[in-house]
């Protein structure tokens, strides 16, 4: 419920404070309930701010450490407790490489790093927050997220497993994807038989390149 009244809050300044106070209890009390700890607020915190701008790549430890000022052990103690109380979900690659984190309330990551949704990987965190419930919330056998990248930097941000088959989706901020996100998208639907791509970009309208090739305005998968 206190989510639900951060997020209807239009005030930026009063939602500045809600956050503020949200997030010292859950650094302050709530995580120490399921990891007691003696890290400091200012750690756990850096920790978090580091997760935010760091949604969707693959996840480095030893990044992680360095930006939080806390031991790889300890940190990883620190990552159950986070994903326990919902903080963050850790979405696993294809093929078995290192998985990345996602923040599970995309509001306060925006408040945390300060950022306004204009990049692509802000549009990949906007709709992993509006399209993970059906996998998240209401699981089924044999539906779950994932990423997939390669060691020549294709790409899928995000990747949908169903009953119904695999969709990848990749995001764009203007209408025509360009050499290097079609590359990406034709590379995973090579790399995987009967999958499909959706591009997520700026345009207006719907198009459908090929069977397995869309091109889909972000609004209406937001």
């Amino acid at each position: 419920m206190r989510r639900l009244r951060e997020c209807r809050c239009r005030d930026a300044h009063i939602r500045a404070e809600r956050f503020t106070a949200h997030l010292d209890t859950l650094l302050n009390r709530d995580i120490r309930q399921i990891y007691p700890t003696t890290l400091l607020y200012s750690s756990l915190r850096a920790l978090l701010e580091h997760l935010a701008h760091n949604q969707g790549r693959p996840f480095e430890i030893a990044d992680a450490a360095r930006a939080s000022q806390i031991s790889r052990i300890t940190l990883k103690r620190v990552l159950f407790a986070l994903e326990a109380l919902f903080l963050i979900r850790q979405v696993p690659a294809l093929g078995g490489s290192k998985p990345t984190i996602f923040r599970d309330g995309q509001g306060m990551a925006t408040w945390l790093t300060k950022r306004k949704l204009e990049s692509a990987e802000d549009i990949v965190r906007r709709l992993y927050a509006n399209l993970r419930q059906e996998f998240h919330y209401r699981p089924t056998p044999g539906t779950r997220i994932s990423y997939w990248r390669t060691r020549n930097d294709a790409e899928v941000p995000l990747v949908f497993d169903c009953r119904h088959g695999r969709l990848g989706i990749v995001a764009i901020t203007h209408e025509e994807p360009p050499p290097k996100t079609l590359g990406s998208a034709r590379a995973f639907l090579e790399r995987f038989a009967n999958a499909k791509v959706v591009v997520a970009c700026e345009g207006r309208r719907v198009i459908c390149k090929t069977p397995s090739l869309f091109w889909v305005p972000c609004w209406l998968l937001c």
